[in-house]
């Protein structure tokens, strides 16, 4: 199940993220918030819940050429552990992208 965050209740929607499993399946922002400090309390919700479905590990795929998102994910701590295949969801079934898999230890603290 993906399940998705948009911030405070009843508020204007300036970006949202989803889950699945163990894996930050989207961060998404809204063109006029962007570089307004939105995506990182969205991204550190998606940490939060992944380590509270009891996963060790998040990752998350990055498309060749997104270097933005690259470097936004390094800087929040996240580790690019190389290529993978990452099979996206397509009208016909999954697609095979190339994507760089970003981890990050989301551990809580006892």
């Amino acid at each position: 199940m993906t399940d998705a965050d948009t911030g405070a209740p009843g508020a204007a929607v300036m970006g949202f993220v989803m889950v699945a499993g163990g894996e930050v399946d989207q961060v998404y922002v809204a063109a006029e918030h962007r570089g307004a400090g939105v995506a990182a309390p969205l991204l550190a919700a998606a940490e939060r819940r992944i380590a509270e479905s009891g996963h060790r590990t998040a990752w998350l795929a990055v498309v060749p050429g997104n270097e933005r998102a690259r470097r936004f994910y390094e800087r929040q701590g996240w580790r690019d552990e190389g290529w993978f295949e990452h099979d996206a969801p397509g009208p016909d079934g999954p697609i095979r992208v190339p994507c760089h898999r970003y981890v990050k230890d989301v551990r809580r603290n006892s």
